[in-house]
């Protein structure tokens, strides 16, 4: 059966629509995803209910998985999977990491001699407004910079590609 999907307005991204993630997804579904990912480099699933390890097991449908490189960030029953909130414990300690507006645009893994292909974002809880996040294509600029010189930075390319107009989405609770 073939997934109901809709490109965002606008944008590269591309909404999968009425797919339970929590469900085992057979190798069909898996390789229409996987296709659909070619194309579109962010996939959006919405009302989700997950648990970590349903997360893991679904992000491993894209490739294997690795742990988070900062282990107090690091899930205690997934350490695959990282945890970002400004939440706190019972004793005040936060429950993961980079919990008020500690980090403004970076690029996963960059500093890696092979990153990651992919990151899944699942959001457990948001605020009423703000808590935007943003994606930028970096094909073009990466493109560019291969034809065009011997030597470019990942960071460099993200911020020529947000302050010179290469396509960008950004994803809000409002």
């Amino acid at each position: 059966m073939p997934l109901e999907s809709r490109p965002l307005k606008d944008s590269f991204a591309c909404e999968v629509l009425g797919l339970p993630l929590w469900e085992p997804l057979g190798e069909e579904t898996v390789h229409q995803l996987r296709d659909l990912w070619a194309r579109h480099p962010v996939l959006v699933f919405r009302r989700q209910a997950l648990s970590e390890q349903e997360l893991a097991q679904f992000s491993a449908h894209f490739g294997p998985l690795e742990r988070v490189v900062r282990t107090e960030w690091a899930s205690p029953a997934v350490p695959e999977i990282g945890l970002i909130s400004n939440l706190k414990d019972g004793q005040a300690r936060p429950i993961g990491g980079l919990g008020d507006g500690e980090l403004q645009w970076h690029s996963d893994q960059s500093y890696m001699m092979n990153p990651a292909t992919g990151a899944a974002l699942y959001a457990v809880e948001l605020p009423p407004e703000g808590g935007t996040t943003s994606w930028v294509d970096l094909s073009a600029p990466i493109r560019r910079c291969l034809t065009g010189s011997t030597t470019w930075s990942r960071a460099g390319a993200e911020f020529s590609a947000m302050s010179s107009g290469w396509p960008a989405i950004r994803a809000s609770t409002g």
